[in-house]
């Protein structure tokens, strides 16, 4: 069986299940449509493509190449690219998996313009072809849904960025370091990550006498204003500005931070840092806009979601697991085994098999549960 993951550039949240695609199937390959932005080089995406011997540069490609290559395929794993696959002299009986984030990041009304847009696009497009979308958010089904695509063959998916076999009761003895239970945010800092509302966190916990520090990992355009406000709150020593660090000492942090702050909104499409902090057994917070957090966050047993940009409601969390370090340990313990048993690369590749070969053959049940599971419909509430 010959499968195509096409998309517009290999990077480090999908080179783990790519790579054990190619080792556990006769025929895999990741098609590259495009050369690596160079923002995301800045923010240290780059790759060596030599690394890769599955990786094809499609972008190299003359169209009559790049339609031979994909008209012998028997599933296509359809990503973020401009190319038309069926175009290209496709199969009859081929297997079109679109894998796609949430469309409705900006706004949440959708016009009769943008309807017919998505409609012609994943609904009469290929219309009469197998297809079936993999829902890189948790409310990616809803937006489907709004449009009439796919339906009752949306399945859960995400990104599986390089996990550790840990000891987690050594992790989890390295968290108890210290008096002070240590807090990390880690990102962008831009808008809608919300920094700002880690550093308001801060600022409330200190005024309750609650014991903490809380460092924040990343740059961006309102690195500023946050460290103005860490200023403003008489925050120094408590909050501390790290800027950019390698993902090799992010992941360090983590391996000593009790709890994970994500604080990101509704453009938060998947949120690859929920994954990395709980293979590190951290007790993750997230906000419930990012997409990650209701596919892999069982609120209460491996992490907490909270309502984004609720102060009220961030703080709660943050405050039962300082006062309650056995609790949190116990989140940090369960997160750390949701992603080595199931959030992973590898169980990632077996359950796309088993789906592809019950939606080939049209009988056998779907996974009850977890990565390839039908992915309900949620609705995320837009922030204001």
């Amino acid at each position: 069986m010959r499968i195509v993951f096409i998309s517009n550039y290999l990077n480090h949240h999908q080179i783990p299940f790519c790579r054990e695609m190619s080792r556990i199937c006769d025929d895999f390959s990741f098609f590259q449509t495009e050369k690596m932005t160079e923002e995301r080089i800045r923010l240290g995406w780059k790759i060596d493509e030599r690394e890769y011997p599955f990786l094809v540069d499609a972008s190299a490609l003359s169209e009559r190449e790049m339609k031979d290559r994909l008209s012998g395929a028997d599933v296509i794993i359809y990503g973020d690219t401009g190319v038309d696959i069926y175009g290209c002299g496709l199969k009859k009986d081929v297997l079109v998996l679109y894998y796609r984030e949430r469309m409705f990041k900006k706004q949440s009304r959708v016009g009769i313009l943008r309807f017919i847009k998505y409609y012609c696009r994943y609904v009469l497009r290929g219309f009469g072809r197998n297809k079936a979308l993999l829902c890189a958010s948790a409310y990616a089904s809803y937006d489907f849904e709004r449009i009439a695509a796919f339906g009752g063959r949306r399945f859960k998916w995400g990104y599986f960025p390089e996990i550790f076999d840990e000891d987690v009761d050594a992790l989890l003895a390295k968290k108890r370091e210290g008096e002070a239970m240590r807090l990390l945010w880690v990102g962008r800092i831009i808008d809608w990550k919300r920094t700002k509302d880690a550093v308001s966190l801060a600022a409330r916990l200190r005024d309750e006498g609650l014991d903490f520090s809380l460092d924040i990992i990343g740059t961006g355009e309102l690195e500023g204003d946050i460290a103005e406000k860490i200023s403003e709150y008489g925050l120094a020593g408590k909050v501390n500005m790290l800027g950019s660090l390698p993902q090799a000492e992010v992941r360090e942090y983590m391996r000593r931070a009790s709890v994970l702050l994500v604080t990101s909104d509704h453009n938060e499409g998947w949120g690859a840092v929920v994954n990395e902090g709980m293979n590190s057994a951290c007790a993750v917070v997230s906000s419930h806009g990012v997409g990650a957090a209701p596919f892999m966050i069982q609120s209460g047993k491996n992490g907490v979601i909270y309502e984004c940009a609720n102060i009220d409601s961030m703080y709660a969390a943050v405050k039962e697991c300082i006062l309650d370090r056995e609790y949190t340990e116990s989140l940090g313990r369960a997160a750390y085994l949701t992603v080595k048993e199931v959030w992973n690369a590898e169980n990632a590749a077996v359950q796309l098999l088993r789906l592809v070969d019950v939606l080939r053959q049209g009988k056998g049940d779907f996974a009850s549960e977890g990565v390839c599971s039908p992915a309900e419909v949620i609705k995320n509430d837009w922030i204001k």
